[in-house]
């Protein structure tokens, strides 16, 4: 489940599928395990069982880099992702390329016509 908290003009990012959770986590599938199978895990095996879900995932600090973004063409982001259990989020950095913007465009149409061109994770939050 993604959840999302910034700012309203930059939710067609995800909702028109630029950027989706799975660039993030990947298509890995893991398998949920019952109470009893937590209840019998070590705590090691709790923490490396917590890393892999990738059941919750919350994006926050979304925000346009306009400093970095010279060209009409070219916009770049950052968001922090956040995780359950995990104490401090990880800056994400991504790149929207739109071949037919202008200085004109609006940021709305400037997503609407977009493609995504690059992802980097940054690191931990702290």
């Amino acid at each position: 489940m993604l959840k999302a908290f910034f700012p309203p003009e930059l939710k067609s990012i995800f909702t028109l599928g630029i950027f989706y959770p799975q660039i993030i986590t990947g298509d890995s599938v893991y398998k949920k395990k019952s109470e009893d199978e937590l209840s019998k895990m070590t705590i090691t095996q709790k923490v490396f069982y917590n890393m892999t879900k990738n059941d919750t995932l919350f994006i926050g600090e979304l925000e346009e880099l306009k400093f970095l973004s010279k060209d009409p063409t070219i916009k770049r982001f950052r968001f922090w992702e956040y995780r359950k259990g995990f104490a401090n989020p990880v800056v994400y950095f991504f790149e929207l390329t739109n071949s037919s913007a202008d200085k004109t465009t609006s940021l709305e149409l400037f997503i609407k016509g977009a493609s995504l061109s690059f992802v980097k994770k940054g690191g931990i939050i702290i």
